[in-house]
């Protein structure tokens, strides 16, 4: 029996059921990976390849082979079929510490990680492969200050041509040269090493704040080739001061600044708003900054165009990708020009600290429930933030990080809106193995029941597609001035990934819409967003990246050839597109359309003035699309749920935001911002996550109530079927866990607005559960109400095979089965493997200490 509880177990299991049914063993049996033109992964002999899995980082992956062989068998159980191995380049791992350079592999390390591959592989668990994450490179490398570019090099690494040579040697003797034992291949040879990563969260922009201060003579050389950039662009000083000139005459090179003298300053990337910057003068001015984001992003390109180019010549042939910021669009188009995927990382909740003492208590957090949350950063908006076009979309790093009370719901909210937006894999950071026994901690979700519990059902449930993807598409599109206009990319329009498949569509000058609902980024006036289904409108005007000269409407709207007025300050009326009908709103109409000339195009008006004559944007039903001459990105929000809506009947509008409350456009996924609580209602998967309350919740297949504070209550159909019918599924709850004698402040507590956590505390974990007389109900299905006399922590129920199964983690909680009253037999399954008959006349069976789980036939007697 499979022991779930941590007070008991150096690595619990995530579910009494054996969820191993959708592994195909051994990995690689269908061929390597590919990508397919619909931009989603498949295997070489067929069919879509779907990851969930978990990072193993560090010294976590250098341990003996049976404790690998106990947490493969863990994994297995769980349905994870990825394992990420992390950070395994640092000192005290597969580059040998003790040699003056950091060229030699260590044998006894490298034959760790290939057993956990190899033992992965026979369970039917691909493996995700870090090139570059905490390299220290040496003087002996042949790489000046070598020790001073800290773990990974980062920026260096990308543009440094000595740097570069190092990481393609590397390259060739780990995945080509070395031969793993056990598996008799080498990883470029191994199908069940499915994607590789070319370096980790590193690159120009992610560090951009260092470009001006790197370590000598590595900064001199990323000024030459600054220079050397604008002069391949400019040709010279006079022809480089005349294009940074915008349209008022400001110009942004100072005088003592030549091409010629390779004296061009690097730009300070500072990432703000639109325009918030002087122009003139200034290593902060926004031309500046815009060429240093096309300087980053070709620079980035040659990189990955080289690295890419070795691997495939060594024989490499997986999908490969290179992990930079996650919010700005040149970093990400530079990966998605040279590289077949976008791999992102999500954390909610991530600690911080006093600057300086990063990484040392105390550290902060703000405890905020994440279901709760309707911004763009959010799980879903910031995810798709990173969404390109064609390309693959992994979130190889995600977490709900401790010591938040409702990261729980986190696990589903990740696991339901990844199946919404159809992505291709979601990898959980982390999992430890060092310590026999390990407190909860920020990451590690081994020895966390609010984490870890919900892992194997969140693996089916995503695995199986229980979710259904979208019904529907928005894209947000960036024309090629719109994408290096270097400003913030984040912005509420991305909230439509709440309830719908969400995208970036990046173009150069024009763009042609398919399907879907296509909205112009808005960034500049700039692009020529062409055919059905468009949302157009600009907040910025510019047409190029020096400003030189701005639009009076937005080229986009411009080609419906629409007449206009002068532009003005109105007191605008609205009929239910944008905002509610009869509504007024006093809006600046930058310009406004002319009300007549609309309506005798057959348009339909948004925001009338019929005093003036003037609409402030409209809605053209030949080619259904909406424009606008301006539109905040709030107010783009909105209109684009109501475009969604209109065009496709989708089950939202402007009211969502106004409520707070946002219904996927599949129907199965609401989120309750207001209340704190996100509702799954798919046939063979259903859960409420967030801050519980008593009051009954009724789902299609799943009955709820009675639990309150923060956490989840989850059912799985263990068959094809749905749990209104299924005779088989499990029933899962997790509330919050916590270390003994850790010192966490909540947020709110004595007066503080930020949590604070002074000490982590020790084992065992505790989840505070406590049996109670008053139950929480259940009902699946028609089965009947299921009670159980529990409050807080964490249990588990599984109806499987004609047997019931429970699991506690509180003693003295009871349970009462549908159709079992008066004397009822229990097996006890004990922890020491062996078990037996207890027996209870009151029809309440009570969890015993020191148990794995208590078992009773299907049917009562």
């Amino acid at each position: 029996m499979n022991v779930l509880d941590p007070r008991y177990a150096r690595f619990p299991y995530s579910s009494l059921a054996n969820l191993t049914e959708l592994l195909d063993a051994p990995a690689g049996k269908h061929g390597f990976v590919r990508v397919g033109a619909d931009g989603h992964f498949y295997f070489e002999k067929g069919g879509r390849a779907r990851f969930f899995g978990i990072n193993v980082a560090g010294r976590s992956l250098f341990v003996d082979d049976a404790t690998i062989d106990q947490v493969v068998d863990v994994f297995a159980r769980a349905g994870l079929n990825m394992v990420r191995l992390h950070h395994f380049d640092d000192v005290y791992g597969v580059i040998d510490g003790d040699q003056s350079d950091s060229r030699h592999l260590h044998p006894d390390r490298l034959r760790a990680l290939d057993y956990w591959i190899a033992r992965l592989k026979e369970r039917g668990i691909y493996t995700y492969l870090d090139l570059l994450d905490y390299r220290t490179f040496k003087t002996g490398d042949g790489v000046p200050n070598g020790e001073k570019l800290d773990r990974g090099a980062k920026p260096y690494a990308c543009f440094d041509p000595r740097l570069i040579e190092l990481q393609k040697e590397y390259a060739t003797k780990l995945l080509k040269e070395h031969v793993n034992p056990f598996t008799h291949l080498s990883y470029a040879d191994d199908p069940a090493v499915a994607l590789v990563e070319l370096c980790d969260e590193n690159g120009l922009l992610i560090r951009r704040s260092q470009w001006r201060t790197l370590v000598s003579p590595y900064q001199e050389q990323l000024a030459a080739r600054w220079n050397d950039f604008l002069r391949q662009r400019h040709g010279n000083t006079g022809t480089l001061r005349a294009r940074w000139t915008n349209f008022r005459g400001e110009q942004a090179l100072r005088p003592d600044e030549s091409l010629e003298r390779g004296t061009v300053e690097l730009p300070a990337m500072e990432l703000g708003e639109l325009n918030d910057s002087p122009y003139a003068a200034s290593v902060r001015s926004p031309v500046r900054k815009n060429e240093g984001a096309l300087f980053a992003y070709e620079v980035q390109r040659q990189y990955f165009r080289a690295m890419k180019q070795h691997l495939r010549g060594l024989g490499v042939s997986v999908p490969l990708t290179a992990v930079v910021s996650n919010h700005q669009m040149p970093d990400l188009q530079s990966v998605a020009d040279e590289l077949d995927f976008v791999g992102n990382n999500y954390y909610q909740d991530h600690p911080s600290w006093p600057a300086g003492k990063d990484w040392k208590l105390p550290s902060y957090f703000h405890g905020d429930n994440p279901v709760a949350n309707e911004d763009e950063f959010g799980f879903a908006p910031w995810v798709t933030l990173s969404r390109m076009a064609g390309k693959p979309l992994v979130v190889r790093e995600w977490g709900y990080c401790w010591p938040n009370r409702y990261r729980s719901a986190g696990i589903v909210e990740a696991t339901a809106y990844g199946l919404l937006q159809d992505l291709d894999a979601l990898l959980l950071f982390t999992y430890g193995t060092e310590d026999s026994v390990n407190p909860v901690s920020y990451f590690d979700a081994h020895a966390d029941p609010a984490r870890w519990s919900l892992v194997g059902a969140c693996a089916t449930a995503f695995l199986r597609q229980d979710v259904s993807a979208a019904r529907r598409s928005a894209e947000v599109c960036y024309s090629q001035v719109d994408t290096f206009y270097y400003f913030r990319y984040h912005s509420p329009l991305y909230r439509l990934a709440w309830v719908t498949r969400t995208q970036n569509r990046l173009y150069d000058d024009e763009w042609t819409t398919s399907s879907g609902l296509s909205i112009a980024s808005g960034r500049s006036g700039t692009g020529r967003l062409l055919g059905a289904g468009r949302l157009l409108s600009a907040a910025g005007r510019s047409l190029d990246l020096a400003d030189s000269a701005r639009a009076p409407v937005p080229l986009s709207v411009a080609t419906l050839a629409l007449p206009t007025k002068e532009s003005a300050t109105r007191a605008v009326s609205f009929a239910g597109l944008l905002f509610g009908d009869g509504v007024r709103k006093t809006l600046q109409l930058w310009p406004p359309f002319d009300l007549a000339a609309l309506r005798q195009r057959g348009c339909e008006p948004i925001g009338v003035s019929e005093q003036t004559g003037e609409a402030y944007g409209l809605y053209d039903p030949q080619t259904r699309s909406f424009a606008f001459n301006s539109l905040s990105a709030g107010n783009t929000l909105r209109l684009s749920l109501d475009a969604l809506r209109k065009l496709y009947d989708a089950p939202v509008s402007h009211v969502s935001v106004d409520t707070r409350t946002f219904c996927s456009d599949t129907g199965e996924l609401e989120r309750h911002c207001a209340e704190g609580l996100l509702t799954v209602d798919a046939p063979r998967f259903q859960a409420v996550a967030g801050a519980l309350k008593p009051a009954e919740r009724q789902l299609s297949g799943l009955r709820v109530a009675g639990l309150s504070g923060p956490g989840v209550a989850l059912a799985l159909s263990l068959t094809s079927q749905p749990l209104q019918t299924t005779p088989d599924f499990l029933i899962r709850v997790a509330t919050d866990a916590r270390n003994e004698a850790q010192a966490v402040t909540q947020p709110g507590a004595g007066g503080t607005a930020r949590g604070v956590v002074r000490s982590f505390g020790r084992a065992p974990v505790c989840t505070d559960g406590r049996p109670t007389d008053r139950p929480c109900r259940f009902r699946v299905g028609e089965l009947g109400e299921i009670n159980v006399y529990q409050s807080g922590g964490c249990y588990e129920l599984v109806r499987l095979g004609g047997r019931w199964y429970w699991w506690s983690d509180t003693p003295g909680a009871g349970l009462q089965l549908p159709g079992f009253a008066g004397r009822v037999r229990a097996r006890v399954h004990k922890l020491e493997g062996t078990s037996e008959v207890a027996v209870v006349t009151d029809g309440i069976l009570r969890y015993p200490v020191t148990t794995t789980a208590l078992s009773v036939p299907a049917e009562s007697g």
